[in-house]
Formats: C-alpha cells, structure tokens, sequence
C-alpha cells in the first residue's frame, strides 16, 4: 500500500470516530427548521434555496456558490472561508489527476460557512448538508485558509449574476428541471429525505405548477404535437 493510500485511510479513521463523536454529543446537527423556512422563499434559477440545498445533486461539488447561497436565509455575523481541506487535498484520486497535470494546485479548495450562534461558532458545510462545531470541524478537516468573504462581499457576488427573483420566465423553468429531480430524489442526507419531499410539493403548489405543465401542453397542442 502507498504512502498516499495510508494517509487517505487515516483520514477516513479519524473522519468516521470525529463523526460519531460529533452527532454523539451534539457538536453536529442538521439543518433547522427556521433555516429551511427561510430558503424556501429564495429562487435561484426558479428553484427554491430549500430544494437546492437539500438536495445532493444540486450542492455536493457546488461549495463556491451554495456555501454563499445558504447564508440568505441568516440573520446575524458570519464570513465564508476558503480552505484547502484533507478530505480533497488527501484523496488519492485527485492527487493523481494533479500530477498528472488534469487539476491545478488549487484542487484541495473548499468553501464553508462560519457562523457564530449563541456565542458558539459552527461551520455550514453545503457540500454534505451539515453543521459542525468548529473546534471539531477543524480537526476532521484541517482547514488551510486561503481567503475569508464578510457578509457584504458574499452578498454582492450573490446578487450581481446568481440570485434573481422567481419572475414569470424563470419559474417555467420548473417543467424542465423537476421531472428529474423527482425521478431520482437524492437528498444531501437521508434525513433530509421527506423534508426535501415537502419542499418540493410546496414549491410546485406555490407556482400551480400542474397548471403550468397543462399550458404548456395546450401550447404544445397547437403547435401540432401531441402527448
């Protein structure tokens, strides 16, 4: 076995025991309630923050924009970092595409979300659809900060080309993107199943979605197709 595959091992030990540890002693939790809430009302491509955040096709692999798309529904300070952390820079498969020239030197980066919560700061980490004390956070992933975004920059980029308001376009765009995402929920924690369920069916009921894909169908009629 290699030096790079028994560091990657390693990592995977501590990452489990810390794990364990974590939900054991409630040094990691889901998300809230009132933070799911908030989401609900926020559209970004016409779907609603809740289903995108929710969901692990649409986060895992997405950290530069979802760790900043999850801070609109906070009130109160937070910053996002951007860190090389061990659960890229060690796994074995990226380090081989990085000598092999397929990545660059920045492939170990990853974005999470630090706020601070009842004097407690936690770590939001879109990218597994968890909330982490940051003490423990920090160890399971030995964060190398590169970068740190306040409030105000994080809402800039945000608002400049990403977020826009689930206007008569966009939200059209639901007969297109939610067939497939029911076809296959696949959410970002079993946990989250059921709820990204509800918030799926709230999202369809608040823009009659029925009624969109039965005008798009008459439409579709009359242009000589049929179903």
């Amino acid at each position: 076995m290699s030096t790079i595959e028994e560091r990657w091992q390693e990592y995977e030990r501590r990452y489990e025991i810390l794990l364990k540890y974590g939900f054991t002693n409630g040094l990691i939790k889901f998300y809230d309630n009132e933070l799911i809430r908030s989401l609900s009302e926020i559209y970004c491509g016409g779907l609603s923050a809740s289903v995108i955040l929710l969901h692990k096709g649409l986060s895992n692999g997405h950290c530069s924009d979802r760790s900043r798309l999850i801070t609109l529904g906070f009130s109160g300070d937070f910053k996002v970092v951007v860190a090389d952390i061990d659960g890229i820079l060690l796994r074995p498969e990226y380090i081989e595409d990085f000598k092999n020239g397929k990545v660059d030197e920045d492939y170990g980066e990853h974005y999470f979300v630090e706020r601070i919560e009842n004097e407690k700061t936690w770590v939001y980490d879109t990218s597994v659809g968890l909330v982490f004390e940051k003490e423990l956070y920090y160890k399971m992933q030995n964060p190398k900060i590169k970068k740190v975004f306040n409030p105000q920059e994080t809402l800039e980029y945000l608002y400049e080309d990403f977020i826009k308001d689930a206007n008569e376009d966009e939200k059209y765009s639901l007969t297109l993107i939610l067939p497939s995402i029911e076809y296959n929920i696949d959410p970002i924690q079993p946990y989250y199943k059921d709820i990204l369920l509800e918030e799926i069916e709230s999202l369809k009921r608040r823009f009659d979605y029925e009624g969109m894909c039965e005008e798009i169908n008459r439409d579709l009629e009359t242009l000589g197709f049929k179903k």
